[in-house]
């Protein structure tokens, strides 16, 4: 499911026919989904997006060109607390301002 922008752009979102995390977990829960594989996030943010918890045990979240094996399902919720360890780093965010959009939030590697 989309994911484009965090859950507080609600507006943005239905102005760019997008979805919020939280709207894209909700869908689904709605359709009684073994798991929930969130992907196409915003890159105003860092790679791991930031997200309410409550549904991990089900929620997982992919990037671009990644497959996943049918069989390896059941434990997609559990690789997320080692992908936050693996791009801590890439989850600092900073804001920079932006010509087009004001001031944005984007994650940026620590030094």
């Amino acid at each position: 499911m989309q994911a484009t922008f965090e859950d507080g752009m609600v507006d943005e979102a239905i102005a760019r026919n997008h979805s919020t995390t939280k709207e894209a977990i909700e869908v689904g829960d709605a359709a009684g989904a073994y798991r929930i594989i969130l992907t196409h996030f915003s890159q105003r943010y860092p790679k791991i997006p930031v997200f309410d918890e409550t549904h991990m045990h089900k929620t997982c979240i992919a990037f671009d060109l990644m497959s996943v094996n049918l069989a390896d399902l059941h434990v997609l919720p559990r690789v997320l607390p080692y992908l936050k360890i693996l791009f801590k780093n890439e989850m600092i965010v900073e804001e920079i301002v932006d010509e087009s959009e004001g001031i944005v939030n984007v994650a940026s590697a620590a030094n």
